[in-house]
């Protein structure tokens, strides 16, 4: 049968952690009262308070809606009032909106793409997303061994939108559900063909791609943009983990530039300005999370005679001070 795989929560204050719901993945709200998660292609809502709720038997309730599609990615508004979403049709996929106070799902500039991604803007007016085209008939389909690739009319196992990109970031506005291209890839090279983790970043959006061979970080300007975006992480390394500052105009990673076998944090303006690295020495710092008054970042930190412990690093660069060792159980 299996373990079973089930959302708990325990305060921040300490204490016992108590079951919430049979789920995985849990999205937490802005004001922490609930969580949302997926099963079978639907979206689901929780109570973490679950002695406050209607029922106690969480497992039980119903999605929180139904539509059309497989539905997933939830991801909340700043106010909390509304929930973005994917909506998986096949060959094409929508950015849904669902607003809790007026139970309704709209959908923002849909069309026949591939819609992913939804990030909010931080006055959740508006939402970012990845737009790719449409998944073409004969990529749905298994191609006879038999069948030279050459002999299929164009367009039938792979699509392009016009200009010749594959790949582009839209912003859409909350009210109208009206959108617009703020930015595209190249038609004529597979750079920046695939891109991951978007992020709303004060008036940039900054995403994952690797036209190098590096995971790195790129920045576009909301106002729109064409070219090469702005590189955010520079030199040959790996970016493993990344957090924003609360204002989203500085983005913290944790990388292995200049030596690959150690884990150090740097700082990048998310308009592509001042890149720094924050840390140095025999220490292996990662895990960075900017604290709310962004004048310190939490880390994870280690050496060779530092079990794994969570500590501090100031923003403008410094040593790492060690806060509290992490519990071996």
């Amino acid at each position: 049968l299996g373990s079973e795989r089930a959302i708990w929560a325990m305060s921040t204050k300490g204490g016992r952690a108590w079951r919430v719901a049979r789920g995985s993945n849990p999205v937490l709200s802005p004001d922490g009262r609930w969580v949302l998660f997926v099963q079978e292609g639907q979206i689901h809502r929780a109570p973490v308070n679950t002695g406050t709720a209607l029922t106690e038997r969480n497992d039980d309730l119903p999605p929180l809606f139904r539509a059309w599609g497989r539905n997933g990615d939830p991801v909340w508004s700043p106010d909390g009032r509304f929930i973005a979403f994917v909506s998986q049709r096949e060959d094409h996929s929508f950015i849904g909106i669902y607003d809790t106070d007026r139970p309704s799902v709209r959908y923002m500039a849909p069309g026949v793409d591939r819609d992913t991604q939804p990030t909010w803007s931080p006055d959740g007016a508006r939402i970012a997303f990845q737009r790719r085209p449409g998944l073409p008939f004969g990529a749905q389909n298994q191609r006879p061994d038999d069948l030279p690739s050459d002999s299929l009319p164009p367009g039938l196992e792979e699509s392009r939108f016009r200009g010749g990109y594959t790949n582009s970031i839209w912003v859409a506005d909350l009210e109208t559900g009206e959108g617009r291209e703020v930015w595209h890839g190249p038609s004529d090279s597979p750079d920046f063909e695939n891109i991951s983790d978007l992020m709303w970043a004060n008036d940039h959006l900054v995403f994952m791609s690797e036209p190098g061979n590096w995971r790195h970080y790129w920045s576009v300007p909301v106002s729109g943009h064409d070219g090469t975006p702005k590189e955010l992480t520079p030199g040959d390394g790996m970016v493993e983990y990344v957090s924003l500052s609360k204002d989203g105009r500085t983005l913290y990673y944790a990388a292995n530039m200049g030596n690959i076998h150690r884990r150090d944090i740097f700082s990048s303006q998310t308009d592509g300005g001042r890149n720094r690295q924050l840390t140095e020495g025999d220490m292996i710092e990662t895990k960075p999370a900017s604290l709310a008054s962004d004048d310190q970042v939490a880390v994870l930190m280690s050496g060779s005679a530092l079990p794994l412990s969570v500590g501090v690093v100031p923003s403008g660069g410094g040593e790492a001070r060690r806060v509290s060792e992490i519990p071996s159980r």
